[in-house]
């Protein structure tokens, strides 16, 4: 399964509160409503590691996690982020970078970026 589509199923059945996740592109109707919380999931990284008898055996994963918070959102952001990355971390994605939230300057919405690293093992199909 692709990596970003794997972390948006974790990111959809962790129990938390988004109006929406979506993989790659934000959806043109999304980009300036600063009326809802909306995750984009993005990949960074496929590498192929582990290499052996003229073969990689493994890839090196890593995504971007980019919350863009309503501006009416409110539970503790803090407290919501520490949930996030947790989830993440029971499922096996470690957390290589936990930037600074910021705010946007047109739509005034606090943005936050996470990037998050898995190796799996390849499994040959039969």
């Amino acid at each position: 399964m692709l990596s970003v589509l794997s972390v948006k199923g974790i990111i959809d059945t962790g129990g938390l509160k988004f109006d929406g996740v979506f993989t790659e592109n934000l959806p043109e109707e999304r980009i300036d409503r600063d009326d809802l919380t909306d995750v984009l999931i993005s990949r960074v990284r496929n590498t192929p590691t582990s290499f052996g008898n003229d073969d990689f055996n493994q890839v090196d994963n890593m995504v971007s996690i980019q919350i863009f918070y309503s501006k009416n959102f409110d539970e503790n952001i803090e407290q919501f982020e520490i949930k996030i990355m947790k989830l993440m971390l029971a499922n096996g994605w470690y957390i290589n970078d936990n930037k600074s939230p910021y705010t946007d300057p047109d739509t005034k919405q606090v943005i936050k970026v996470f990037l998050f690293s898995k190796t799996e093992t390849i499994q040959e199909e039969e």
